[in-house]
């Protein structure tokens, strides 16, 4: 199948396709390990960022942890607190104003009023004194001690680690609170006396779950992100976002709380998620944030567009270079066949040259043997009698030079002179001196003195064509003769103001000529008095000039030319400006600097 495809194709038409056909696999090869590699680099990149992002999310919430930590520290050792739990006078209880008149409860009110997050706070003696409970939201605490400490809270709070432990409750009525009105994270502490062995009371402080939502907010990215705060003893005690039923039933799991109690920071891929934790010491909250794994996936543009773009890029870059190749290949076998065409028309000049040492070219040395002895069959023949012919006809032809042209018009001057016809001798010599500079025996560059010469030698040559209608003036400095420039490159401007300027008007034509050094530059400023142009006029110049006034030109360079020319030999160290009014004439500005094409 492969080789009747390859049958129809020519040579060049084959290399090309088997070198896509060598390239492409080893592309996609190379594009497909460098979208894996992507894939694991953008795979660990967001790994190591969800993991710092979450950390720094959970000393965010611990900054506010420990605030209430310390409150609650404040409280249980506070000395006049220590001595009110420690009390055995009874008597106390009579005094509406206990606490305030034996604690420093209005400094601790100044501090709960500074954090703003903390609503409730409760201290439950157990020396009966009456306990301590208050609300800043309106919630109401349980006053029954004795209930309290047969709770699961006050139970789990008397086994934790350092007897301080966070809960979650919701709004309404449970163990703690008769009445709760809003959601809160509460902290419940033991008091022991100062050598811990004693249980003095139990501290209860609840702070507003909308504090620590709105850390939360600021701390992440996405909304399909969830974030969960266990409390050292792996209970869920705060959840931002939505969690469905599989993953909330693992995050119960033993192997789920087992993870919690080992590691610090880690993460664990479950359920098309990743659930990220992040915990700062053992007795710290444990900071847990859960994003969708597909979100890789949602970065696929971006990690394929590397390999994606190299893949097209070396497909695009890769034709041209095949097609030099090809070129290269089967250049010595075009150049045979078209040899070998010519040579079968009659034409037994054909050679071929030979630059290598290949195949071909042991070809191409067969041809021109066959060549060689061809032609000694031809010429034993026929080529000698066709010689013989062919020189007697180039004895009759005359050849016309540039030389014979000169004399011709000088001998035309002379004759007028002597007939008297000194006008016609003057223009006859004027057009013999402008053909000599223009053909200037082959040379590309003059001095400024000898271009304009030839610029006023064609203005005596057209003013006899307009019948002395055109007045014209040369003005040059003295220190600028000598330059060197392009040779016809000032007469072409002075041509376009005759051909354009004054070939449909009967008036009166004066064209001003002045060149001049500005600073490190030459200044040439042609100015005539004609019909003016356009600014579209002005734009057809720069582009193709039309036929007819190309056949009227005496070097044909129009415009265009004159910039090719000039771009050519000062690359950008030049300026040209045409300003032109219609009715009113036209001034060209051509700037060359001195110190560039010297």
């Amino acid at each position: 199948m492969i080789n009747k495809f390859l049958a129809k194709l020519d040579i060049k038409k084959k290399l090309i396709f088997l070198g896509y056909a060598i390239t492409v696999p080893i592309l996609i090869v190379i594009c497909i390990m460098l979208f894996i590699s992507n894939l694991n680099s953008s795979k660990k990149s967001q790994i190591e960022s969800t993991q710092k992002e979450l950390s720094s999310l959970n000393d965010s919430l611990n900054i506010v942890l420990e605030d209430i930590k310390n409150l609650s520290t404040y409280i249980s050792i506070n000395e006049q607190i220590t001595k009110l739990l420690t009390t055995s006078d009874d008597t106390i209880n009579n005094n509406p104003q206990l606490w305030y008149d034996y604690a420093p409860m209005q400094i601790i009110h100044d501090m709960i009023s500074i954090e703003g997050y903390i609503k409730t706070i409760a201290i439950y003696p157990e020396n009966n004194i009456r306990p301590y409970l208050r609300g800043l939201d309106g919630s109401s605490y349980n006053s029954d001690f004795k209930n309290l400490k047969s709770s699961k809270l006050y139970n789990q709070t008397l086994l934790s680690s350092n007897n301080m432990l966070w809960q979650n409750f919701n709004k309404g009525t449970n163990e703690l609170y008769d009445y709760n009105r809003t959601d809160k994270l509460v902290l419940s502490r033991i008091i022991y006396d100062i050598s811990r062995t004693k249980i003095l009371g139990y501290l209860v402080i609840g702070c507003s779950t909308d504090k620590f939502y709105d850390i939360i907010e600021h701390n992440i990215k996405f909304d399909d992100e969830t974030v969960i705060i266990f409390n050292s003893r792996g209970d869920n005690i705060l959840t931002y976002g939505d969690l469905n039923s599989k993953l909330n039933n693992y995050l119960l799991s033993q192997e789920f709380q087992d993870i919690l109690k080992k590691s610090s920071n880690t993460y664990i891929e479950h359920s098309n998620h990743t659930i990220y934790l992040s915990k700062t010491n053992e007795n710290s909250t444990i900071a847990c944030k859960i994003v969708p794994s597909f979100k890789i996936l949602n970065n696929l543009i971006v990690l394929i567009d590397w390999p994606l773009s190299l893949f097209i890029g070396v497909l695009i870059s890769l034709l041209p270079i095949l097609m030099l190749l090809s070129k290269i290949i089967t250049a010595p076998l075009i150049n045979l066949s078209k040899n070998m065409e010519k040579f079968s028309k009659g034409d037994f000049e054909q050679y071929i040259i030979i630059n290598s040492n290949d195949e071909l070219a042991q070809v191409g040395k067969c041809f021109n043997n066959m060549v060689d002895n061809i032609k000694i069959l031809i010429e034993e023949n026929y080529i000698i009698k066709l010689k013989e012919q062919e020189s007697e006809l180039l004895a009759l032809q005359a050849q016309i030079n540039p030389h014979f042209l000169y004399n011709t018009l000088n001998s035309l001057y002379w004759q007028a002179l002597n007939e008297g016809y000194e006008e016609l001798a003057e223009s006859v010599l004027s057009l013999s001196d402008l053909f000599r500079l223009v053909l200037n025996q082959g040379q590309k560059e003059v001095p400024i003195a000898k271009e304009m010469l030839l610029v006023r030698k064609y203005l005596e040559v057209q003013n006899l064509r307009f019948y002395n209608r055109l007045t014209y003036s040369i003005k040059v400095d003295k220190n600028v003769e000598d330059f060197i420039i392009p040779k016809l490159v000032i007469q072409p401007f002075v041509e376009n103001a005759i051909v354009h300027a004054f070939e449909n008007t009967s008036s009166d034509c004066e064209i001003s000529i002045i060149v001049k050094q500005i600073n490190d530059y030459i200044e040439f400023r042609i100015s005539d008095t004609g019909i003016g142009m356009t600014q579209e006029k002005i734009n057809q110049l720069f582009d193709r000039e039309s036929e007819f006034y190309q056949k009227q030109r005496i070097g044909g360079y129009a415009i265009k030319n004159i910039m090719e020319r000039l771009e050519l030999k000062y690359k950008s160290k030049f300026s040209l400006f045409i300003e032109s009014k219609e009715n009113i004439g036209t001034t060209i500005i051509l700037i060359i600097y001195k110190n560039v094409g010297m």
